[in-house]
């Protein structure tokens, strides 16, 4: 891959074959990342992990019958392409005080997202946005928001259920949040 180089990249790597492993079917139906050039003619000077994001993966294919957990990244959210993360923009409007910008890096079936968004300063956080909810740094940077989500894999806080849907187990992922980040949620 030519452009930025992060650890994004190696976290997505990782958790990518965590799917892989739990034969999630979102491995198999993952855009091509578009290349720098064309993540900097839509985003401009946009940090580097998140050029390295949209870099890694275009999006998720889309198709008749498809459901959302058949297309899931983390359980109940997908991973967007540049265009899909624009729209969400568009329609949620300005980044929230303190940043310069942002861009939704992953879209629930509804009205939930997480977004990268970025200060002046040179640093990426993660917020969490969920309709009615105020918005939340979750995670301080994009590699640290995927650590997070391998790890949940890694202690079944993540886990395929019994009917073959991609789930969660809140009180376990809070544990592994804590775990791994030293913070908790909310």
């Amino acid at each position: 891959m030519e452009g930025p180089m992060t650890d994004i990249s190696i976290h997505l790597n990782a958790l990518s074959g965590r799917l892989t492993q739990l034969g999630r079917p979102v491995v198999g139906i993952l855009e091509p990342g578009t290349p720098d050039e064309g993540v900097r003619a839509v985003l401009g000077e946009a940090p580097d992990e998140v050029r390295e994001w949209f870099g890694w993966c275009g999006g998720t294919s889309h198709a008749v019958g498809q459901t959302i957990d058949q297309a899931s990244f983390i359980p109940g959210y997908v991973f967007p392409s540049m265009r899909e993360a624009l729209d969400v923009k568009a329609e949620a409007g300005n980044p929230p005080s303190g940043f310069l910008d942002w861009i939704p890096v992953l879209l629930s079936g509804g009205y939930d997202f997480y977004a990268a968004a970025w200060d002046g300063n040179g640093n990426t956080y993660v917020l969490g946005v969920l309709l009615g909810e105020p918005v939340e740094v979750e995670y301080e940077s994009l590699g640290e928001m995927v650590s997070v989500f391998t790890a949940a894999i890694d202690r079944r806080a993540f886990f395929v259920d019994e009917i073959g849907e991609f789930s969660m187990d809140p009180v376990l992922f809070d544990e592994v949040y804590q775990s791994t980040t030293g913070r908790s949620l909310g």
